[in-house]
């Protein structure tokens, strides 16, 4: 069964929607074989955000109505497998450039955590699951103290490492299944799915070894009076200025 990628919103759940899709390409023998792939195909990579999977699904479409008209001049079995063998090498190619398009659209170049469009994408759906299993989890706002004035001091190699630094700190100190995300210039984000001990994660984030000192705010999702992602990265953000205000002051 074909999967919705903004439901699924991984690149492994591309790659099975693309997978099939190239299968029956090369299976194709009529016109209405290939349109049948293409209808059943792009409603699942629907929207703007795939937009250029819809693409490639064009191409690869085109590719498989010359080979169903390459079918009807050729004679012998071996003709007609060397043609699907270079028909599905042809797709395989386009569907490896569509996941590396996708796989760049969300993903923060510098620090190779997600960006801000991969972060709501993956953490929207991370919260639709506590939602519906009515656990808790919380949203982490953090701000990389210092960073412009190392920028200003020792140039902007300098602040890129210490965000490389942070970064690889928030890999070491959170869960696989976490969702870690550069979200800004010296900003990043954390969506904890069940775990909403925040005074333990500050903990941790304070205590870390290393030269990364980050302002820390955090929201708690609580399933008996959910919030929206937006609402609780915003509520994250302000107790995040409360934090490095009293740190400040103190």
């Amino acid at each position: 069964m074909l999967v919705s990628v903004k439901q699924a919103g991984s690149l492994s759940a591309c790659a099975e929607v693309l997978a099939e899709a190239t299968r029956r390409l090369v299976e194709a023998r009529t016109p209405e074989d290939v349109n049948a792939v293409v209808e059943a195909t792009a409603p699942v990579l629907n929207g703007a955000d795939e937009l250029a999977l819809l693409e490639i699904l064009t191409d690869a479409a085109t590719l498989a109505l010359s080979n169903v008209a390459l079918r009807t001049q050729l004679d012998t079995t071996q003709d007609v497998t060397e043609a699907n063998r270079r028909l599905e090498e042809e797709i395989e190619e386009h569907w490896q450039f569509a996941a590396e398009v996708f796989r760049q659209s969300v993903t923060d170049e510098l620090t190779g955590l997600y960006n801000r469009r991969g972060f709501f994408k993956r953490a929207e759906q991370e919260l639709v699951q506590l939602r519906d299993h009515k656990r808790t989890g919380m949203v982490l706002f953090l701000d990389l103290d210092g960073l412009k004035e190392l920028n200003d001091t020792q140039g902007h190699d300098a602040g890129d490492a210490l965000l490389v630094e942070a970064a690889d700190l928030l890999r070491r100190l959170f869960r696989e299944q976490d969702v870690l995300a550069r979200i800004g210039g010296d900003e990043f984000a954390v969506f904890v799915p069940g775990w909403a001990d925040v005074d333990q994660v500050v903990a941790r984030l304070r205590g870390a070894p290393g030269r990364v000192r980050l302002s820390i705010g955090a929201a708690v999702f609580d399933p008996a009076e959910p919030r929206g992602l937006y609402e609780l990265l915003g509520l994250a953000d302000t107790a995040m200025y409360d934090d490095k205000r009293a740190r400040k002051e103190g």
